[in-house]
């Protein structure tokens, strides 16, 4: 079936293998690369959520009459974000040229007016 590892100690292959464990180097202190991890994993978790914070901010604030405030993050982004525009730097401008009918769908000068200015805060 199989050799022993260790013949000065064990008669048979089922003396060998409960013997084996014994001879094995104690395992490396891992708790140093769980920490490690775990605050990283934490990092990633807090960016997560400002990141959604910042979208739903937006999406209430800025975009509310554009689109339907209970999407989806992908519709959100395939309407608002992913859409076909130029950019244009002519002398010290830089231009951002959309279609006009993406222009008027989306209402681009209300969302640029919108992002441009903060919302108003109601103090209780």
């Amino acid at each position: 079936m199989g050799e022993c590892l260790v013949k000065d100690k064990c008669e048979d292959i089922a003396s060998c293998t409960s013997n084996i464990p014994d001879k094995c180097p104690p395992p490396p202190d891992v708790s140093k690369y769980a920490q490690e991890t775990c605050e990283s994993n934490a990092a990633f978790y807090y960016m997560m959520v400002i990141a959604f914070f910042l979208y739903e901010a937006f999406k209430r604030d800025v975009a509310g009459e554009v689109i339907d405030i209970g999407c989806y993050a992908e519709t959100f982004r395939r309407r608002i974000i992913d859409i076909g525009a130029k950019i244009v730097k002519s002398g010290r401008e830089v231009i951002v040229k959309i279609h006009e009918a993406i222009y008027k769908q989306l209402r681009i000068g209300d969302l640029w007016m919108k992002s441009n200015t903060a919302p108003p805060i109601y103090a209780s």
